[in-house]
Formats: C-alpha cells, sequence, structure tokens
C-alpha cells in the first residue's frame, strides 16, 4: 500500500502507512516497555524479546483493528511526548541564551566598570603629581631664597602674603610652626582657628573672620560641609579663600602661589549664617 504523502498539521494513521514503514515505527517510535504493555492482551507469548514482540504487533496490526487502533493511540501518545520533549528543550535552549547573553553583558559591564576606575585612578594620580611638582618647585624657589639671604632673592610668596591677614583654618601641629613663621617672615600677619566652622554660633570664627582678609584650610583636615561653609562664608564677606590640597608647608606655598595668581570675582560683603548662608 502506497504510503500518502503529510501535510502540514495532518497526522498519519498507523493503517496507512506501509509495511516497512510500521516496522521502522515500531523499532524506533515506540517505546518497548509500552509496546509490551499493550500487546498483552492480545499475545500469550511469555516474555518474548523485544524484537519477537514487534514482530508479532505487526503481524497483529494487519489482522485486528483493535491492535491498530492501540498502536495508533501508542503512536501518537509518543508523538506528543517528543513534540512536548522538543518544545520544552526549544524553551530551555532560548532560557539558556539569553542567560548566556546577560552573563556575557554583566561581565562586559565590570570590565567596562574596572576600566574607568582604572582610568580615574589614573587621572587622579597625574593630578597629584602635578600638584606636588608644582609644590616642588615653590619649595625650591623658597630654599633658594632662604640660601641667598633675606631681600636679595624676592620669591613670588612676598606679593602675595605681605601686609596680609591670615587665617589658616584647621592644620595639623607639627606644621604650624613652620607656616606662621613662612607667612611673618613675608611680612604678613597669621592667626588659626581650631574649633567647628559650620556651628552657626561660633563666634570665635566670625570674629577671626570678620580680622581675616584672606582665608586658608588644608582639605585634607576640614570635612566637606565645613570646606563648603567656610568658602560660602568667604565668598559672602569679600575673603580671598585658599584651599590647599594638604597641610604640608609646601602645599601651603604652592597653594598660595597657584590660588591667588588667578582672576579674583568680587562678591557683596553681607554678614553671613556659616550654616544656612
Amino acid at each position: 500500500m502506497p504510503s500518502p504523502t503529510a501535510h502540514p498539521g495532518h497526522r498519519l494513521h498507523w493503517v496507512c502507512l506501509a509495511p516497512h514503514l510500521q516496522g521502522m515505527v515500531l523499532r524506533t517510535c515506540l517505546p518497548a516497555h509500552g509496546l509490551r504493555q499493550l500487546m498483552a492482551p492480545f499475545t500469550d507469548v511469555l516474555n518474548p524479546s523485544d524484537f519477537a514482540l514487534r514482530c508479532e504487533a505487526a503481524r497483529l496490526a494487519s489482522q485486528h483493528a483493535g491492535v491498530a487502533r492501540a498502536l495508533q493511540g501508542l503512536w501518537e501518545a509518543a508523538r506528543d511526548a517528543r513534540e512536548r520533549a522538543e518544545s520544552l528543550s526549544s524553551a530551555l535552549m532560548f532560557q539558556v541564551g539569553r542567560r548566556e547573553q546577560a552573563e556575557v553583558a554583566t561581565l562586559a559591564a565590570e570590565a567596562n566598570a574596572l576600566r574607568l576606575e582604572q582610568e580615574t585612578i589614573q587621572l587622579q594620580l597625574q593630578v597629584q603629581l602635578g600638584e606636588l611638582g608644582r609644590e616642588l618647585t615653590v619649595v625650591e624657589e623658597q630654599l633658594r631664597g632662604w640660601m641667598n639671604g633675606e631681600g636679595t632673592e624676592p620669591t613670588s610668596l612676598g606679593p602675595l602674603i605681605r601686609g596680609r591677614k591670615l587665617l589658616y583654618v584647621g592644620g595639623r601641629p607639627s606644621a604650624n610652626p613652620s607656616i606662621r613663621a613662612l607667612v611673618e617672615r613675608h611680612s604678613g600677619e597669621y592667626r588659626r582657628h581650631e574649633g567647628s566652622v559650620i556651628d552657626p554660633r561660633n563666634e570665635r570664627l566670625l570674629a577671626a573672620l570678620a580680622w581675616a582678609d584672606l582665608v586658608v584650610a588644608p582639605l585634607d583636615c576640614v570635612d566637606r560641609e565645613s570646606a563648603v561653609a567656610l568658602q560660602r562664608a568667604c565668598q559672602h564677606n569679600g575673603l580671598d579663600y585658599v584651599p590647599l590640597r594638604t597641610a604640608s608647608v609646601a602645599s601651603f606655598a604652592a597653594g598660595l602661589c597657584t590660588t591667588m595668581a588667578l582672576p579674583r570675582v568680587s562678591a557683596p560683603v553681607n554678614r553671613l549664617c556659616l550654616r544656612h548662608g
């Protein structure tokens, strides 16, 4: 019997298959344990081999419609199970693919973040090296002036400090005497403030700001909130404000030479609350 051509959405029936195709279905498509349970009512052979069982199933299916219908049902169940397995496999592969893509994207994002972090560190190091270079230049200038004697070789700090009232906020005890000596050597007045900066009731700081015309603060000894409050106070009171990288003498000298060389932007003079502006 010729086998019909299969169409999409159409399932072949057992009875429509040629004998050699039925044999192929019995050998490859139907599970042995299911076929053994199905054929138990139709055969008297005790524990037949898989080959003998398939041969007997093919022979009985050609003679009994009931056996053919049973084989048809078993075949359809096997096809349904295979299709479900293929569908689940496709869904699993899709999820695995999405997970792999997500992992690749995560690794790429982590690598990009690491690269940006490294670039940021390199830029920070370059900035620090530049600041250290400027500090070294100023220190060398001061040393040359001291070695040649006062007044024989003027330094760039002289015009910046001479006649100024310098208020130094914070700092370290080990460096403060040297900074005071440096200011007084260049004919400037020095006063240091210790204590709270953002407390609006700090009368000592308000009085010190009223005395000063130049305020200096090392940022490694003053917290960010205090530094911002101090800068705003200086702007509103018309005071020059010089933030320093560190509390060292070299940073003090370089900070003055760098910051004071910039054009000054005038601001209106007002009484200011240190916390709220």
